[in-house]
């Protein structure tokens, strides 16, 4: 059976492989996913078990409570104290569900937990970087509870040190893409949410990943939509698939300063905006920033040392038909979803935080100056210990 090791030097000491519980929250506000993975930190050796537990109402009220009060700048107030408690108890949750559902995995153990809970300073397109984000979990409750040491604040020193921070997820992803046979050709790797962030895993081991911000992603067709509809997106691509792209539009709209702009680079919320496609109709508007999303993305092959022989599509763009016809017409190369590829996107963040939860245990670097702009590459996250709640940073 499974069972659980207090301390963060677990695993197979031989080859450095340990089987940790990732726990993140997924969503603008869906709940909690949890998977296990085996790992050096390196190479994906396994993917286990993987569960989800979905926000309560309450607690979805909490966070909307939290937001409002850090949107007001205060940060410290109870409403954010009682959405940490709430997103902690669903996190402990989520890790008892999982550790007791398991069957049968030989003498294993799970050696740690990587965690990152949600970022409630909430905004169309993130601002990564910023010292001031508030992430919500409890960390030396997580670890007392489930008995496990935790890791987490994976860009903290990132940050510190001058970096953009953001989820660091080009390590996970490269190793990712060495794990799918289908992925030998150099490949990208593109997370569509609010904002459209690549990912170029590096081609030899003296490579080091590229990543950055290509693009607004969703986050201006779902401000239009909010603006004409009510509706808070383009559900299925529906809006985007009803209109035709404005050419003239987009053309004027690829001239935007950022795409110019060299690598690594992270957006700020007015990089982009909608009023180009305030003369055109809801349907035809939808279409044109839909298809905007997917030009930035073609427009970042000049930031690419090689043009990738496939394009992963990860984030909550995947399941947008229309986005990912525009991908795939706009894009050279195979065009899929994460699932397309063999590897699975639900959760994604889950098995980064086990990934990023392993490399700052062996002091592996998590970032670099290709992907957050740091001095050098950096080793990051804060271990706190299940036997005394003691942080310990990386």
């Amino acid at each position: 059976m499974l069972t659980r090791a207090s301390q963060p030097d677990g695993g197979d000491q031989e080859n450095g492989v340990r089987t940790v519980l990732g726990l993140s929250h997924r969503g603008e506000m869906d709940g909690v996913a949890a998977a296990i993975l085996r790992t050096d930190g390196v190479l994906v050796v396994e993917q286990g078990p993987a569960a989800f537990v979905p926000y309560s109402r309450a607690v979805k009220t909490f966070l909307r409570r939290a937001r409002k009060a850090v949107a007001e700048g205060r940060r410290g107030a109870q409403d954010v104290r009682d959405a940490e408690r709430a997103v902690t108890s669903t996190f402990i949750e989520a890790a008892s569900n999982l550790l007791s559902e398991v069957a049968e995995a030989g003498d294993r153990k799970i050696d740690l937990v990587g965690y990152e809970g949600p970022d409630i300073d909430g905004s169309e397109i993130v601002i990564r970087g910023l010292q001031g984000r508030t992430r919500l979990c409890d960390a030396a409750r997580l670890a007392r509870e489930i008995g496990v040491s935790c890791v987490g604040s994976f860009d903290a020193a990132d940050v510190a040190a001058g970096g953009a921070g953001g989820d660091l997820a080009e390590t996970f992803l490269a190793a990712l893409a060495m794990r799918s046979p289908q992925l030998r050709a150099p490949c990208a790797i593109l997370d569509v949410a609010d904002a459209a962030h690549l990912t170029f895993p590096p081609q030899t081991e003296a490579d080091a990943p590229i990543s950055f911000d290509c693009g607004p992603g969703l986050a201006l067709v779902d401000s239009w939509m909010r603006i004409k509809t009510g509706e808070p997106v383009d559900r299925d691509g529906k809006a985007a698939k009803a209109g035709r792209v404005d050419e003239e539009t987009l053309a004027l709209m690829l001239t935007n300063p950022y795409l110019k702009r060299g690598a690594p680079k992270r957006l700020r919320p007015d990089d982009f905006r909608i009023a180009p496609v305030n003369s055109l109709s809801i349907f035809d508007g939808a279409a044109t920033l839909t298809a905007f999303a997917a030009a930035c993305a073609a427009r970042s092959v000049d930031l690419l040392p090689s043009t990738p022989g496939a394009w992963i599509v990860c984030g909550r763009g995947r399941r947008n038909p229309a986005l990912m016809a525009e991908l795939s017409g706009r894009l050279s190369g195979r065009v899929g979803r994460l699932e397309d590829f063999g590897l699975r996107g639900d959760f994604l963040d889950a098995e980064r935080a086990a990934f990023l939860a392993v490399r700052s245990a062996r002091r592996l670097p998590i970032s670099f100056p290709k992907t957050t702009g740091a001095p050098h590459a950096l080793t990051g996250g804060k271990v706190v210990l299940a036997s005394a709640g003691a942080v310990l940073g990386q």
